[in-house]
């Protein structure tokens, strides 16, 4: 791991910070080249007379000069000392991984002693089998967790670089920048690559628009091949929910705990869907019924047999006839043949 973070500052950070630079000092030719563009297509177009596009520039202008005046210059002490305040931010976050190292590497010399402590702890206070179910979920979570997160590790490193090597062959601009933007963004499930394509696509929109359009074509093959191939050869089924879960794991632990929350809400929701299913079909199994899903998808009632009894069954609960039952379950079987046409 050492040595990996050394390469990694001592190879890619350099260039990054000379993409930064770069950017900063040529900002000005790509000002004028997007004005320059801009220009071309009106005038191809005659969407609108380069005299109106001069006066929304210098409309515009004036009130970016009010606004700079007005409002950001008088608020330069309070930039300086937010400034200030994240200098010191980072260095507390710094001390404190130093610190989280240096921790880690007690708990991984004596993890063994540790993990025996919890179990025996576990065993004195639960019974037997609960104590025995218990390990079950706690290995389940550390499989899960494991799988996930050094999974999504690998697949964002071999994503960031088959990104640059691309790259590369396309001679598009600031390649490592990017390739590292959208590495690190794909450890987000779902939406990773989105959020690391559109401020990818923008940076190299500034150099050349059609080197930006050829990257957006790239990386929307990228992620299909890291959808389709790489994610599931490198993951697996590690997660063991599907992609709608997926959607609701990320959307509410991204609500509530912003980026931290899209990265780890998916394992964590993963176990808690697995904790909630493994106790319904057990208590399912003590009532002697089916656990399969779909054997409930068309259930009607379950009878004093336990049996279910599907919704198109002309027969209630108590073997009587149930026309009205019939003809609603006909009524169904209607509407969703019309639905499955509508979707053909």
């Amino acid at each position: 791991v050492t040595g990996f973070v050394y390469a990694f500052f001592s190879t890619v950070l350099p260039q990054i910070y000379s993409s930064v630079e770069s950017i900063i000092i040529h900002f000005p030719t790509y000002y004028n080249n997007v004005i320059r563009t801009l220009n071309t297509f009106l005038e191809q177009t005659n969407f609108m007379a380069e005299n109106d596009v001069l006066d929304i520039v210098n409309r515009y202008s004036e009130d970016i000069n009010n606004f700079l005046s007005t409002s950001i210059f008088p608020s330069v002490s309070d930039l300086l000392k937010s400034v200030s305040n994240g200098v010191l931010s980072a260095v507390g976050a710094l001390f404190n991984l130093i610190i989280g190292i240096i921790i880690a590497i007690y708990l991984l010399f004596g993890k063994e002693r540790y993990i025996g402590l919890v179990k025996k702890i576990i065993y004195s206070v639960f019974s037997r089998e609960r104590a025995n179910n218990i390990m079950v979920d706690l290995r389940f979570v550390n499989r899960t967790f494991g799988g996930f997160l050094i999974g999504k590790i690998i697949d964002s490193v071999i994503i960031g670089i088959l990104c640059f090597i691309g790259l590369k062959f396309l001679n598009a601009p600031y390649a490592v920048l990017v390739s590292v933007i959208v590495g690190i963004t794909n450890v987000i499930p779902f939406f990773g690559p989105y959020l690391g394509a559109i401020p990818s696509t923008l940076l190299i929109l500034l150099v050349d628009p059609r080197q930006a359009l050829y990257f957006v074509i790239f990386i929307l093959i990228l992620q299909q091949v890291d959808g389709n191939i790489i994610g599931p050869a490198i993951l697996g089924n590690s997660i063991g929910i599907s992609s709608f879960w997926i959607i609701v794991a990320i959307t509410v632990f991204g609500g509530f705990f912003g980026v931290l929350g899209m990265l780890v809400g998916v394992p964590i929701f993963a176990c808690m869907y697995a904790f909630i299913r493994r106790r319904v079909d057990n208590r399912l199994r003590r009532k002697e019924l089916p656990i399969a899903t779909f054997a409930y998808a068309e259930a009607d009632c379950i009878d004093e047999d336990n049996k279910i009894i599907p919704l198109i069954s002309p027969v209630d609960r108590n073997g009587n006839s149930n026309t009205s039952s019939f003809k609603e379950s006909k009524i169904i079987k209607n509407i969703r043949g019309l639905f499955e046409r509508i979707r053909k």
